[in-house]
């Protein structure tokens, strides 16, 4: 059931371009219509099958004209909406996302969410987000024990008002405004330009304060951002946040999720796109010898195992997952 109180757009995708919410077929979207219908199921399961340009006139995708100009609604809420499924960017990016809603708290991609939710391999860009309290770019509050958020960024340029995240009370980050009750933000980085009315009361790169929770081998431009601090992950100088070696030496991993050549996406790290970050597999069969045995069911497939079609069968390591840490 959609969240209390969620307003709707001009139009609604109706239905996703493929998928069927389950983790083995998440539901694919294409569009940005389809991006605010995640609202539709919260415990749903959801990828980006492409780029989604929340600035696109075509078919009604332009979020800034949404909802008499408040634009897109954040995805779940707090009081039992929280949203509490998966949402796999598989490396694709979501742009000019707009929210404009100044006086009204938890504004971001996401609203909230809960217990073992995981957000990942999505990088936000051009991002233009007003919210009262708790404003960010991917989540306002993420919270809940097990919940992960990874690989995964907000970037811009300030000249152009671009990763633009403006909280008029208290707690705006680039990534996630608050983190609480066991949640993780890890892998991920930010330059967004971040501006609150109250910098003492929670404003930072990455995060706007931390509670029981993690941030770990996380980075915000200081320069391009404007933040001298934030609740967790490391600032860093513009310079330094376009050499690879800043992020090779906190253990990301450059060859199948992340990459950088210092010109695209203005020279900062982007992801690599589609790949083994869609999990490919059937139910596991464990064996004596540690290995498990895994069914395939869907291309792209199993790192380092060749010659992989539908219904074969193949030993993998254990230990392996389709979702990198």
């Amino acid at each position: 059931m959609p969240a209390l109180g969620v307003l709707i757009n001009p139009q609604s995708a109706l239905a996703f371009s493929g998928g069927d919410g389950t983790a083995l077929a998440p539901y694919q979207i294409s569009t940005c219509l389809q991006l605010q219908d995640i609202q539709s199921n919260l415990a749903a399961h959801y990828e980006l099958a492409t780029n989604v340009n929340c600035g696109d006139a075509t078919g009604g995708n332009d979020s800034s004209t949404w909802n008499s100009g408040q634009g897109f609604v954040p995805v779940g809420d707090w009081g039992g909406n929280e949203f509490v499924g998966s949402f796999n960017g598989n490396g694709h990016t979501i742009s000019n996302l707009y929210i404009n809603r100044p006086t009204t708290d938890r504004q971001a991609l996401f609203a909230y969410t809960n217990t073992n939710t995981i957000i990942e391999n999505v990088g936000l860009v051009n991002v233009n987000i007003t919210g009262m309290r708790y404003a960010a770019g991917i989540v306002a509050v993420l919270s809940g024990a097990g919940t992960i958020l990874r690989n995964s960024y907000v970037t811009g340029a300030i000249a152009l008002v671009h990763g633009d995240v403006t909280g008029s009370g208290q707690y705006a980050a680039g990534i996630v405004s608050g983190l609480e009750a066991g949640s993780t933000v890890s892998n991920s980085f930010s330059t967004a330009t971040v501006d609150t009315y109250y910098p003492s009361g929670g404003e930072g790169g990455i995060a706007g304060f931390k509670y029981s929770s993690t941030v770990s081998n996380s980075f915000w431009d200081t320069e391009v951002s404007g933040e001298p601090t934030s609740d967790g992950g490391t600032g860093k100088t513009t310079l330094e946040m376009k050499t690879g070696s800043t992020f090779t030496d906190a253990g990301w991993d450059f060859t199948h999720i992340w990459n950088i050549d210092g010109s695209t996406n203005n020279g900062y790290p982007f992801l690599r796109g589609p790949g083994p970050l869609t999990p490919a597999y059937g139910s596991p069969t464990a064996t004596t010898d540690g290995y498990t045995v895994e069914t395939i069911t869907t291309i792209p497939l199993i790192p380092g195992v060749s010659l992989q079609t539908p219904g074969q069968q193949v030993l993998v390591a254990s230990d392996w997952s389709p979702f990198p840490a």
